[in-house]
């Protein structure tokens, strides 16, 4: 993950980088947990899946240590 993360600083400039993970997605929840991602939103019932809403996370990470 650090080096994609490195790759998407170096190459593109980008300043952050972010992801929505769905809440049926425990072992996503799970890894992104252990990494330095945070959490800034929960969307509480924002998709439906297999007709059921689900809530979705978004995370994200700022690439400022890569400098």
């Amino acid at each position: 993950m650090d080096k994609l993360c490195e790759f998407a600083y170096t190459n593109h400039e980008l300043n952050k980088v972010f992801g929505e993970i769905f809440s049926n997605n425990i072992t996503c929840l799970s890894f992104i947990k252990k990494t330095e991602f945070q959490c800034e939103a929960k969307l509480k019932k924002h998709k439906i899946i297999k007709n059921n809403w689900i809530d979705v996370y978004i995370y994200s990470r700022f690439l400022e240590k890569f400098d």
